[in-house]
């Protein structure tokens, strides 16, 4: 079940509202367009992975989209959070085109497209700093439960790689189309390995 919607993110409409008042040869004006363009990439592949999430159970899952956080005065945004009663998922959407290769010995993520490679910081280590403030949240409600992290690729026509090291790295970065099946999967793995036992009731949920 959707417990909060995705919304187009008010930075955009302001900078929308913006460019419709500014003239066309304001020195700001290329600026701004390019954080626009930059923000409606971003939502785009919120949406896509809004689109994904929506194939998981909604009497099984709730889903909260563009989730702002702040525990011991540390602040996370999360793209999305999935609830479910045994583990909570946080989820970073990447709506990237292009060979996507994600560095294990540097800890970057590469992108080759067009002849042109582009590197971006670590989103695995972006997920730990969100999972960490979660988990503080989480200790004021007196709540323990696993937290996993997920990487999801919106766009599937994109190519996934990473170098020698381990291949856990593959299920933690994902193509948001595999969202359906290997969330129940990876539960499944947890209730094995650690929580047996559904950890959020109804009532906490």
């Amino acid at each position: 079940m959707i417990r909060k919607p995705l919304n187009l993110p008010l930075q955009v409409q302001v900078e929308e509202a913006l460019l419709r008042r500014l003239s066309p040869r304001h020195k700001k004006r290329p600026e701004i367009t390019a954080r626009l363009q930059k923000g409606w990439a971003g939502y785009v592949g919120e949406q896509q992975l809004a689109y994904h999430l929506n194939f998981l159970s909604e009497q099984e899952y709730d889903l909260f989209f563009d989730l702002r956080l702040v525990a011991n005065k540390k602040m996370c945004q999360l793209d999305a959070l999935i609830v479910s009663p045994h583990a909570l998922f946080v989820v970073e959407s990447k709506n990237f085109l292009g060979e996507l290769l994600y560095d294990q010995h540097t800890r970057r993520f590469i992108r080759k497209y067009q002849n042109q490679e582009t590197s971006f910081p670590d989103p695995i280590m972006q997920l730990n700093r969100q999972r960490a403030v979660l988990t503080d949240w989480l200790r004021t409600q007196r709540i323990s439960i696993p937290i996993a992290g997920l990487v999801l690729i919106g766009n599937s026509t994109s190519m996934l790689k990473t170098n020698e090291g381990s291949n856990d790295i593959y299920r933690q970065m994902l193509f948001a189309e595999q969202i359906p099946d290997q969330i129940p999967d990876q539960i499944r793995h947890i209730t094995q390995a650690q929580y047996k036992q559904k950890v959020l009731t109804p009532y906490k949920l």
